[in-house]
């Protein structure tokens, strides 16, 4: 059982004619504003509670509460005699939106129970946005040893997400924003420089996504002005880009992927990275950094710990002169070198305890509950 926290009590046997300023019951506690969706891992619920004025049998308290998502209990209270009797009370919970499917209209409760048997309840709700943007050009596409987008797309399939695939031939800028507009996770395998990344629109002479620092328009026109979950459009910010391509990581350019970078709740910048090469990355056997770190995150891993996962592995089948199994970076042309992607050549900017799936909590470690906290 989860602690709560008392807002404010009373003990009868010292303030037996204790007034009250309810009844009342809210979702969010305090009257606040509902989010406009729930998205990714960390989302926040509350509610809160005062019990009615007291009568000719005297004051009244809480003996009962639960918080409910989706008819689940994830906070609860039962008074057990002899302990402080409280007359308002809160409850509070960090949730994995994604147990529940994109879409689903997600109802929050918050039911009380007083001395006298009087129910409390009130609810509020908001709808499940949890997308998935791919995008890869289309040279790419069907070959194993290339397609990077289908480890990523077969490591959350089956798990609720809408998926979004744009691999077609000649997609352009106009094309990406439609299918990123509220996709939490970005894979984009394409060709990459320090300050670009290129579309599949070979004809057009390399047409490239706005470069730093015009990158934060270009997210502002379909994510919206404001801090989530309240930002106008209600579409969710990103919470994990992987850009895979080469070069991009060079410098903090492509940081502007996840603004903004702050929500409503002073998070700065929780449960938010940027994982990318700073290197000439090889074509060949490139889909193997998406099997082994989104295979890892299905599972419950933080981004820091799939990407360590990652290099461990990649080092080792280098050593072992498994090739196959092997992501390069090209360390000098003349002549040409090749190694294994190391620490130094896939940095990650943000926050390291980045989760898809299963409850944030800030650390590497994973909720007692798993999916709530």
């Amino acid at each position: 059982m989860r602690a709560w926290i008392l807002i404010s009590f009373v003990v009868a046997a010292v303030c037996s004619y204790a007034q009250s300023t309810g009844p009342f019951c809210s979702v969010p506690a305090g009257g606040a504003p509902m989010p406009h969706y729930f998205y990714s891992t960390n989302n926040h619920i509350s509610g809160n509670a005062m019990v009615g004025p007291p009568d000719e049998r005297g004051p009244r308290y809480f003996v009962y509460a639960c918080l409910k998502v989706g008819g689940n209990i994830v906070d609860e209270y039962i008074h057990i005699l002899g302990e402080p009797q409280p007359m308002s009370i809160g409850g509070a919970a960090t949730f994995d939106s994604t147990v529940f499917g994109n879409g689903t209209q997600l109802v929050v409760r918050f039911e009380v129970v007083d001395s006298y048997g009087v129910v409390y309840e009130a609810q509020d709700s908001a709808p499940v946005k949890n997308k998935i943007g791919l995008a890869q050009v289309d040279e790419w596409n069907g070959f194993v040893i290339w397609d990077a987008i289908q480890q990523t797309r077969e490591a959350f399939d089956n798990l609720g997400w809408e998926i979004v695939e744009l691999s077609h031939g000649s997609w352009d800028p106009s094309d990406l924003s439609v299918t990123f507009g509220g996709s939490g996770l970005y894979h984009i395998s394409t060709h990459g420089f320090p300050d670009r990344h290129l579309s599949d629109s070979w004809d057009d002479v390399f047409p490239n996504m706005p470069p730093f620092p015009s990158y934060s328009i270009w997210r502002e026109q379909f994510n919206g002005v404001g801090y989530p979950p309240h930002n106008w459009t209600f579409m969710p910010p990103v919470t994990m880009a992987f850009l895979d391509c080469c070069w991009t990581g060079e410098t903090d350019a492509f940081w502007w992927m996840l603004w903004p970078w702050r929500t409503t709740y002073s998070e700065m910048p929780e449960n938010m990275c940027l994982l990318t090469y700073n290197g000439s990355i090889a074509i060949s056997y490139h889909p193997w950094a998406a099997r082994r770190i989104f295979g890892r995150m299905r599972e419950g891993d933080t981004a820091g710990l799939a990407r360590e996962y990652f290099l461990d592995k990649n080092e080792q089948a280098f050593d072992a002169q498994q090739y196959g199994e092997v992501v390069f970076v090209v360390r000098s042309l003349n002549p040409t070198t090749w190694d294994a992607v190391r620490s130094s050549d896939m940095p990650l900017y943000g926050d390291p305890y980045t989760r898809l799936r299963w409850v944030y909590t800030g650390t590497h470690e994973l909720a007692e509950e798993i999916w709530y906290r």
